[in-house]
């Protein structure tokens, strides 16, 4: 349910004053779903994936590109690394034609590819390959102008100060827990800022 929650809170930041707001609605519908049992990446492998083929249907396929990473992410999460590998190598390619096209728009849907191929690559226990991912996903989104950007800059700081701490640079972690609790609590993302300070404490503890 917690993941759930989370996924709807990022559906409803990219979809502000979009006619695609059923989007969130679609993830309500996977927090409802998994109270009565099933899993969150069972019940998007046809109610996600479905819908991220009618958005690129509407021409809006950098979001569907956004939805497909996220539900990638929910196959790693219910241990089914293969089936997300599988959907992360399909959108490589998808997001770097978009990356393309795009030019000077908001790339920031798109980003959340290299930002899942980073978490996905942190979780096999490939750190450096993960800060290499995580890297080009701020490259695409370049300079924060908005409070979107911002939040997604922050989340990509936050996963980097999780890998910095497995690679004992504490420092280089504690900074990046830094900039992310920084604007996060900027933004009020209460849950987010406890999850950073979390973080933060372990490296600290780590650190001596």
């Amino acid at each position: 349910k917690y993941r759930a929650i989370r996924y709807i809170q990022d559906n409803m930041n990219f979809l502000q004053g979009s006619p695609l707001l059923q989007l969130a609605l679609q993830g309500l519908r996977l927090c409802l779903e998994r109270e009565t049992g099933q899993t969150a990446a069972r019940a998007s492998d046809t109610a996600l994936a479905g819908f991220a083929g009618e958005l690129k249907r509407e021409g809006y396929r950098a979001l569907q590109v956004n939805q497909m990473a996220h539900h990638a992410f929910l196959l790693r999460e219910e241990k089914r690394e293969q089936d997300a590998e599988t959907v992360m190598k399909h959108l490589e390619t998808e997001s770097q034609t978009l990356f393309q096209e795009i030019e000077n728009r908001d790339r920031t849907p798109i980003a959340m590819v290299p930002h899942m191929q980073g978490r996905l690559a942190y979780y096999r226990g490939d750190f450096q390959e993960s800060l290499k991912h995580y890297a080009k996903a701020c490259e695409w989104i370049g300079s924060p102008i908005d409070s979107r950007f911002e939040e997604t800059l922050s989340d990509l700081h936050n996963s980097a100060g999780k890998d910095f701490n497995d690679l004992c640079d504490f420092p280089m972690a504690l900074e990046l827990f830094a900039r992310a609790l920084k604007a996060r609590s900027k933004l009020n993302l209460e849950e987010k800022v406890a999850r950073t300070q979390g973080s933060a404490a372990e490296s600290l503890l780590r650190l001596g």
